[in-house]
């Protein structure tokens, strides 16, 4: 019986854990690691970076820095099935507020193109004068 309940739970944390923990592979495994961000564009136009930008990417949390600064925290979503791919962050700072966005990752480089606008998704890595889309370019920092 001792031996029975025993297997039996062993089994309830072994499931347990496995439901707990985040599932890494594909696109969301490619995305982990820090990223310094090289440009960035809205409104059409090029933005001036402040200082050394980087977002850090650990399982679904992001972390901006300037020069080392944390200025943001959120969590994102991805959705690889999707055309162009899909990614949602959400903001612990802006009461929660999610951004709707679009990815693409190879190798070393990322681009992601975020609205500011609540509901609306972009279509394709541009910006235009008059829209609220922003576009991300980044490559992978190195591990030292």
């Amino acid at each position: 019986m001792y031996t029975r309940l025993t297997t039996i739970f062993s089994f309830f944390v072994a499931v347990c854990l496995l439901f707990s923990a985040p599932v890494f592979g594909g696109d969301l495994e490619g995305f982990q690691g820090e990223w310094e961000i090289v440009a960035v564009q809205s409104q059409g136009q090029n933005m001036q970076l402040p200082g050394k930008p980087t977002l850090k990417f650990e399982g679904n949390t992001s972390t901006s820095t300037v020069n080392g600064k944390t200025m943001e925290v959120s969590t994102f979503k991805l959705d690889e099935a999707k055309t162009p791919k899909t990614i949602d962050t959400t903001s612990q700072a802006e009461g929660g507020a999610t951004k709707l966005g679009i990815y693409q990752i190879e190798g070393d480089e990322m681009a992601i193109c975020v609205s500011t606008k609540a509901d609306e998704r972009p279509a394709e890595f541009v910006t235009k004068e008059g829209d609220a889309h922003t576009v991300l370019l980044m490559l992978r920092r190195k591990k030292q």
